[in-house]
């Protein structure tokens, strides 16, 4: 009995000993490969680290492009690439200010509102630098002078408006920006390209959701004349696309974009009361 029990003691200790040789193996391993990542690889800058430049933007959008459609696209960037990367540093250093906002002792909820706003303000004159397009607007496509309230935030008649002279020491009312959208042209006073596309999408050349992405801000009289020889009884009228291009400079394209749409879940008749 005596020999037997020394037989399975030795056994339980070896056995001991062989796991804590693996425990210390293991941690000696996870703590050298952590050393190594820490001293050799930070050292190193990362493969697929994305460069914070409108350059690099642009290199990422010409990477999956055939070789000629990427060179076109570099080619329409160089003439704007040191004011895109101006913007682009402005927009950085907000970032570096909200990072800052974040790390002080103590905590400044001021400071970082103001660092959000400021990239709130900063990215729009980013993005509008590498979207805007180096084409010139068509000759129907006029930068508005004003002096007219758009038709989209004029107040909705039934049969006529009529415009009052205002009280002593208040100003003279705006008059409301003309629309008109007929089987010739259509013609606009001050409209904005956001209440534009609003406008084509209702057209039965197209009868699709229209998306603003020109970056072009402001109102514009805007005039769009279908061709005199494509009128008449029982004509179809004209594709729009190639007078959006001729007459205003503007371009339609197929997309895939989120769109808000209306649902109705239940309706029910009225009560008689």
């Amino acid at each position: 009995m005596t020999t037997m029990s020394i037989a399975i003691q030795d056994r339980s200790s070896r056995w001991l000993l062989i796991g804590s040789l693996a425990l210390n193996l293991f941690f000696i391993g996870t703590v050298g490969s952590l050393a190594v990542r820490h001293y050799v690889m930070s050292a190193q800058p990362a493969a697929t680290e994305r460069l914070r430049t409108a350059a690099g933007r642009i290199e990422r959008l010409a990477a999956p492009l055939p070789p000629a459609d990427a060179e076109k696209l570099r080619a329409t960037f160089r003439p704007r690439a040191s004011e895109a990367e101006e913007a682009r540093a402005a927009l950085n250093r907000a970032f570096e200010r909200i990072q800052a906002a974040l790390r002080k002792e103590p905590f400044d909820p001021a400071q970082l509102r103001a660092a959000l706003a400021e990239v709130r303000a900063m990215r729009p004159v980013y993005e509008l630098v590498m979207h805007r397009d180096d084409r010139r607007l068509g000759p129907n496509l006029v930068p508005s002078k004003g002096g007219c309230r758009p038709f989209f935030q004029r107040e909705a008649v039934n049969a006529g408006l009529v415009i009052l002279n205002p009280a002593d020491g208040e100003p003279q009312p705006l008059r409301p920006c003309p629309l008109g959208v007929g089987s010739a042209a259509i013609f606009a006073e001050n409209m904005t390209m956001t209440d534009w596309v609003r406008i084509l999408a209702l057209r039965p050349q197209l009868n699709r959701t229209v998306i603003d992405r020109t970056g072009l801000t402001g109102g514009f009289d805007i005039t769009l004349q279908y061709p005199v020889d494509d009128l008449g009884p029982g004509n179809p009228l004209p594709a729009i696309k190639p007078l959006l291009e001729s007459q205003l400079g503007l371009t339609l394209r197929d997309a895939e974009a989120p769109v808000e749409i209306l649902v109705i879940e239940n309706i029910e008749h009225p009560t008689d009361n």
